[in-house]
């Protein structure tokens, strides 16, 4: 199975084909379940074919004790558990209960997700999102506790308690992701989180880069929306892997260098990190033009140092 091609960085997918870099079962795995561009059918088709190509090993990067119950695993039944809960959470989304209601948001153009209406089911949400297809490309779909509907502060403190679900989906209906808080989920629900996966990029201190951001996902930090940054660091790496055992994808971070109002600012941003790219200098507009100056600057400390 190739793997690489779960990559969504042309760059990144370059890379690995010119140095002949071979994933493993565990990678493409974890790619899988980390792909914001695969529909959700996509995505069950895949993980199928790979359970049915790849060998049944155990998953060595799961070794932090945090989840005991799925160190040792064996990856087709990481798969199963995988799409067992994910078909009890889309069972629970559609699933029709007096106790339940749902709320339709559509994306608009600041990439903002707007209120569209509140509906008793899922299907009556379906139906709107085809009145709707001309206005908005991606839609939300939240199914909440019809008294919490409308008590945004208390859904907001009790969220974390309360059964919810929210999918995302564009105008053809097609489901791009699915999660579900429910009771029915089982513990071994932890996808990805409990994984240490590394796999090398070509990207160096100084380069330019810009995260490749899936267009149904929403921006709501402002601090967030520069999708350009000057590469700073990555762990893990191949080098210092071991040194992290006992660890999980809460220790996989991206370290680059954002625009502020005045100067830069170093991030470290906790989430999936092959979607970068390097980026065309000639697209930075304002603050980022900054980002060339900063690159020119770590580049030549670099030299200078080797």
């Amino acid at each position: 199975m190739d793997g690489i091609k779960f990559i969504n960085s042309k760059n990144i997918q370059h890379y690995l084909r010119e140095i002949d870099y071979r994933l493993s079962s565990e990678q493409i795995l974890f790619l899988l379940l980390n792909n914001h561009f695969l529909t959700v059918d996509e995505r069950i088709s895949a993980l199928k074919e790979q359970k049915e190509t790849a060998t049944n090993d155990k998953l060595v990067s799961i070794t932090n004790k945090f989840f005991e119950e799925l160190v040792g695993i064996r990856l087709h039944d990481f798969i199963d558990n995988y799409l067992d809960n994910l078909n009890r959470q889309i069972a629970f989304l559609k699933e029709e209960d007096k106790r339940f209601c749902y709320q339709l948001y559509g994306l608009s153009d600041s990439r903002r997700y707007k209120l569209i209406g509140t509906f008793q089911n899922y299907e009556n949400g379906l139906n709107r999102i085809e009145e709707e297809s001309d206005c908005y490309n991606y839609f939300k779909v939240k199914k909440i506790p019809f008294e919490d509907a409308f008590d945004r502060e208390y859904f907001k403190q009790k969220y974390l308690e309360l059964p919810y679900a929210v999918a995302y989906m564009d105008k053809e209906l097609m489901l791009l992701d699915c999660y579900a808080n429910d009771i029915n989920i089982k513990p071994q629900d932890h996808y990805t989180d409990c994984m240490y996966i590394t796999i090398p990029l070509p990207f160096k201190k100084g380069d330019i880069v810009r995260f490749i951001e899936s267009p149904w996902i929403e921006k709501t930090d402002k601090d967030k929306r520069s999708e350009y940054s000057v590469f700073h660091s990555y762990a893990p790496t191949e080098d210092n892997l071991h040194k992290y055992q006992g660890t999980d994808r809460s220790d996989m971070y991206y370290c680059g260098y954002r625009p502020k109002k005045h100067g830069f600012k170093l991030n470290y941003y906790d989430f999936f990190c092959f979607d970068i790219e390097y980026a065309d200098s000639a697209e930075l507009k304002g603050r980022n033009k900054r980002l060339k100056d900063l690159s020119d600057v770590l580049k030549d400390k670099c030299e200078k140092e080797h």
